[in-house]
């Protein structure tokens, strides 16, 4: 047998897998491939509605979910359909109990002529609209100055609004890296991040206490170490989907440190340098 036609490491195809399934270069993530083409994987069916949102959930978390500006993306009525960490906080929302809530319900009363002329305009042109006005937030009603930039939605059948304070882009992104810091600290779901190594750089509280682990024992080890033999051919199965197309939100099997399982959703995005190499990933874990 001559070098070229060695054999991987054991856990080298999982190792590859892990890398791919949380944002990295698909080419480390071919070691996957083979297994649809043997049959060694189920072919989830998803419907095209089902497979349209899973899609535009994965985009919207892996472009907006940790900006330090507000975002939410809302339907021609302004229903709030996704809203990201910083606007929910601006809102005083909670992200996983948004229900039917309305836009325009946090918008002052004397400023809902100007939104309503806002949101017509933004909804009937492909000129991205801007208006000042004042929002009301849902825990205590107090009043925030804010500038709204809208623009439509790819899909047509919403639009997505920029919610930037009224002291300016510049001072506003200065001014939210602690209130940043705290959202993370504080949020409902679990925040994982990876080096290009795949190993664990960051994790925030709530992720660590889903897995049962204190931060610092975290720290430098790589996901699998999280994982049983059940959940790293799950991630390879999830692996495979990605390659095919398939949203990269997908469900996995992690070990809490007492040894019971824990079924977690995964929404990932890559982390890149300016000339796009790949650093890490970033991954959202919900139960």
């Amino acid at each position: 047998m001559n070098q070229d036609q060695w054999p991987p490491p054991p856990g080298a195809a999982t190792h590859h897998a892990m890398i791919g399934a949380m944002g990295g270069s698909p080419a480390l993530a071919a070691s996957t491939a083979g297994a649809l083409e043997a049959g060694q994987l189920d072919d989830s069916v998803l419907s095209p509605a089902r497979l349209r949102y899973e899609q535009e959930q994965a985009y919207f978390n892996a472009t907006h979910l940790l900006a330090p500006l507000g975002y939410v993306v809302l339907a021609f009525d302004t229903t709030i359909l996704q809203v990201n960490l910083a606007g929910a906080a601006l809102l005083g929302l909670e992200r996983e109990r948004l229900g039917r809530r309305l836009f325009r319900d946090f918008v002052s009363p004397v400023f809902l002529d100007d939104f309503d002329r806002f949101v017509q305009v933004a909804l009937n042109t492909s000129v991205p609209q801007r208006v000042q006005l004042e929002l009301r937030q849902a825990r205590h009603g107090a009043g925030l100055a804010v500038t709204l930039h809208a623009s439509a939605d790819g899909s047509g059948q919403a639009f997505r609004v920029e919610l930037e304070p009224a002291e300016g882009r510049q001072a506003a992104l200065e001014r939210s890296e602690e209130r940043f810091r705290r959202i993370v600290h504080c949020a409902e779901e679990g925040i994982w991040e990876i080096d290009a190594e795949a190993r664990t750089s960051f994790v925030n509280p709530k992720m660590a206490q889903m897995l049962g682990y204190p931060i610092e024992t975290m720290l430098r080890r790589p996901l699998i170490d999280f994982m049983d033999a059940e959940g790293r051919a799950l991630l390879e199965r999830n692996m495979a989907l990605h390659q095919r197309g398939s949203p990269e939100r997908h469900e996995f099997k992690f070990l809490r440190q007492d040894g019971s399982a824990l079924w977690l959703h995964l929404s990932t995005n890559p982390i890149l340098d300016g000339e796009g190499g790949y650093l890490g990933a970033l991954a959202l874990a919900t139960d």
